[in-house]
């Protein structure tokens, strides 16, 4: 049902809105809140129809409870992210949640070769996260610049582990992830200068 849901960075600034549509997920809630009935929103916008009401109430359900009832997250400084193709996409979601400035390419472009991300991750300072290890090369072999990358090593028997361990990275090494190369591994990170900086 969430699937009637979208998050696009070109449409409403990011926010979850009704898939097709530029209705923001919070204003329907706000407005069910408020004691509208879903018969109200559905002829204030004729495009909705119950099953994307119902979604965006499965939507913020789902954030809710995947969401500690202490949120020590929500108060480290927001950082701004780029998330490569090849980046599971529950990242971008996590760190989304936690207030985290993440734009995919997945959602922005048809098709990008590892040169052209790591521009756009350096054009609008985002540090990048990817799980191919071919920018390890460019980055240390080509000396390319980079404003950080975090790149994921995690085989499929850890992925339960993922999104914790990239939220409590961020949150804890925040301010060292900036112009370094991270590698992050079940139970382990290593964090380096980029070669520029190092140099």
């Amino acid at each position: 049902m969430t699937g009637r849901i979208e998050i696009n960075p070109e449409v409403m600034l990011g926010k979850p809105v009704i898939r097709g549509t530029r209705i923001p997920v919070e204003l329907l809630l706000r407005k069910l809140a408020e004691g509208a009935t879903m018969e109200d929103l559905m002829d204030a916008y004729p495009r909705l129809t119950i099953e994307d009401i119902r979604a965006a109430l499965a939507y913020a359900a789902d954030s809710v409870a995947t969401r500690p009832s202490w949120h020590p997250y929500l108060s480290r400084p927001s950082m701004r992210f780029l998330a490569d193709e090849s980046c599971d996409f529950a990242v971008v979601r996590a760190l989304r949640r936690d207030g985290h400035d993440v734009l995919a390419v997945s959602e922005s472009q048809q098709r990008s070769v590892d040169q052209e991300v790591l521009e756009l991750a350096l054009r609008e300072n985002r540090v990048l996260l990817t799980e191919d290890k071919d920018f390890g090369r460019l980055v240390f072999a080509a000396r390319a610049g980079s404003p950080g990358v975090i790149l994921i090593r995690f085989p499929a028997s850890a992925r339960g582990m993922l999104t914790a361990a990239i939220r409590r990275l961020v949150a804890e090494r925040g301010s060292q992830l900036e112009k370094a190369f991270v590698v992050l591994q079940p139970g382990s990170m290593r964090i380096s200068a980029s070669p520029r900086d190092a140099g």
